[in-house]
């Protein structure tokens, strides 16, 4: 590792991360920087998320909470939210995002760490929808026996 840029370790970092990490220039509106993490949960690869704008992988229900931060001037804020984004097939899944400013290039951009939660989220629908069971007390013979045995040594 000697030799290494300064930079490369960040980079395995990034290359690493189980969470997306999506790196947006403002000016541009579009996407300049994905890890692999972000590139597979949307279904593109590296090269074709590289460009995209925001719209493109974002829910229309979502999009406008996330463009409001955006335009409200990232620096200053920090941005979390649980969002619908759309795999490239167009199916919907939840994420849950974080953004916040970052100076890349001496210029500052959007940087977006999204965790797809849709398991979760469809996990806790399912437990609302359930009725509610009532507690199951443990009385059969075998207990109230014990229970006996353990009230005469007491």
């Amino acid at each position: 590792m000697q030799g290494e840029s300064k930079e490369r370790p960040y980079q395995r970092i990034y290359e690493a991360a189980g969470d997306g990490l999506i790196l947006i220039d403002p000016a541009a509106g579009l996407v300049i920087e994905a890890n692999p993490a972000a590139c597979a949960m949307h279904g593109y690869t590296r090269q074709e998320f590289i460009g995209l704008h925001p719209a493109t992988y974002i829910h229309s229900d979502s999009y406008a909470q996330f463009s409001k931060w955006v335009q409200a001037g990232q620096s200053t804020s920090v941005f979390e939210a649980t969002l619908i984004h759309t795999h490239r097939d167009g199916s919907p899944f939840t994420v849950e995002v974080r953004g916040t400013g970052c100076l890349y290039q001496d210029r500052l951009h959007s940087l977006t760490v999204i965790r797809d939660v849709s398991v979760r989220v469809q996990a806790e629908q399912l437990l609302r929808q359930r009725p509610a069971t009532p507690a199951i007390e443990p009385k059969d013979e075998a207990y109230d026996r014990a229970l006996k045995q353990f009230e005469q040594r007491r």
